[in-house]
């Protein structure tokens, strides 16, 4: 008996390693825009889904607390180091950010639950956490996120993001 604990107790940790390799290489892939770059000038902003359970580890008391939220990891970049310095200081790269984020989902227009800068003590750029509420995904055709950067590059920037890659992310970090 002691010897099928051991035996299911390594299983169940090959699975867990299995799953997470296989999150990782699907973030990675850049067909399945799930992390997608841009580039303006000399600014490269990245957008992120995060996938239904990426914070499972840090909230062990209560698990599947995404289930009603969407989140996505905004990044951005610069090229040459000392141009950001002076408008990543500015306050308005860190207050009133939930008004440069929207997500549309078919012809629907959401806004952000919350959408906040993250102090990660990066001084070329900047990086935002942006959370909406979630939508069922199987009526979903179309789905972009829409981040209007007037700080760093004064543009108005679309990421397409396709509803099979996000189910098929959520599935295995919540390990279905």
């Amino acid at each position: 008996m002691r010897n099928y604990l051991l035996v299911l107790a390594m299983l169940l940790t090959a699975c867990s390693g299995n799953r997470q390799d296989k999150l990782a290489q699907l973030m990675k892939d850049a067909t399945t825009t799930l992390s997608q770059e841009k580039r303006v000038g000399p600014m490269v902003i990245r957008c992120t889904y995060l996938p239904a359970c990426w914070d499972q580890r840090s909230q062990k008391e209560a698990p599947g607390s995404n289930e009603a939220e969407m989140s996505f990891r905004i990044n951005v970049q610069s090229t040459n180091p000392g141009e950001v310095k002076e408008k990543g200081s500015r306050q308005m790269a860190s207050y009133g950010v939930e008004e440069n984020f929207q997500l549309i989902v078919n012809r629907d227009t959401l806004l952000p639950v919350l959408a906040q800068r993250i102090a990660n003590g990066n001084l070329d750029g900047a990086e935002y956490l942006v959370i909406f509420p979630r939508v069922p995904l199987a009526p979903v055709q179309t789905m972009s996120l829409v981040y209007k950067d007037w700080v760093f590059s004064s543009t108005r920037l679309v990421f397409p993001f396709n509803k099979t890659f996000l189910q098929q992310s959520d599935s295995i970090s919540c390990g279905l």
